[in-house]
């Protein structure tokens, strides 16, 4: 029951929808790992996302409160005809133009504006810090999951030959035994050997394939395996 309410967890389902008698083959990862992963890709990180936008608004915040330290120039007034009736227009005193501009200076206020500036300039320096964090936080997840499954593949190579070497000393302890050269303890030996070394693979595999699945956790998901991987499975 524990393992069905995590598995509609992660798919965003309620425990009664997954269905415990339905099979489907497990997916297996690509055999080999040839991948050249651009740094772009950690953008897909929902924490490199946040960390990235917060940089973004505590430099527009900056931009924003170190605006208010220029002078800020104005144009006010107007242009019109002060004539009371159309016989009056052309004569003298009906056009009527006040149009002027101002300057204000930020001099009264000056000391709170600065402070405020090098406040957003902290922020946005601390928001710096937290997004390279963030950053090398993923760089460090990612070259785990790459050395992880590096590990288990380099693993898996040597206990495949093993395999193979303990499937034919087990067949050839049942043939010795069938012909009676040897006795069944030998038969039993073997048999264990080969067990332990196949249950050591697959442990392996298991781990190699939650390896791919840290791999994808690390970069973010929302990606897909190239077509010429998928054609290197086969």
């Amino acid at each position: 029951m524990q393992y069905r309410n995590l598995i509609a967890r992660l798919i965003g389902t309620t425990p009664e929808a997954v269905n415990p008698t339905s099979t489907a083959p497990i997916p297996q990862p690509p055999r080999n790992l040839a991948l050249n992963i651009p740094g772009e890709t950690l953008r897909n990180r929902p924490a490199v996302r946040m960390a990235e936008a917060k940089v973004m608004s505590a430099l527009a915040r900056y931009a924003q409160a170190k605006s208010a330290l220029f002078p800020s120039l104005s144009i006010g007034g107007s242009f019109g005809l002060s004539g009371s009736i159309m016989g009056q227009l052309g004569e003298w005193g009906t056009h009527n133009s006040n149009g002027f501009g101002s300057l204000t200076l930020p001099i009264f206020n000056a000391g709170s504006l600065m402070a405020q500036v090098e406040q957003r300039d902290a922020q946005a320096a601390q928001a710096k810090i937290d997004y390279e964090a963030s950053l090398l936080t993923g760089v460090q997840d990612v070259e785990d999951a790459l050395n992880k499954v590096w590990s288990q593949e380099t693993r898996k190579k040597s206990l495949v030959v093993a395999d193979e070497s303990a499937r034919n000393a087990a067949t050839a302890a049942r043939q010795n035994y069938s012909a009676g050269l040897q006795d069944f303890t030998v038969v039993l030996t073997t048999q264990r050997t080969l067990l332990t070394v196949q249950e050591s693979l697959a442990s392996v595999e298991a781990e190699i394939a939650q390896g791919y699945i840290d791999l994808y956790t690390a970069l973010g998901g929302g990606w897909t395996v190239p077509q010429e991987f998928k054609n290197n499975d086969r």
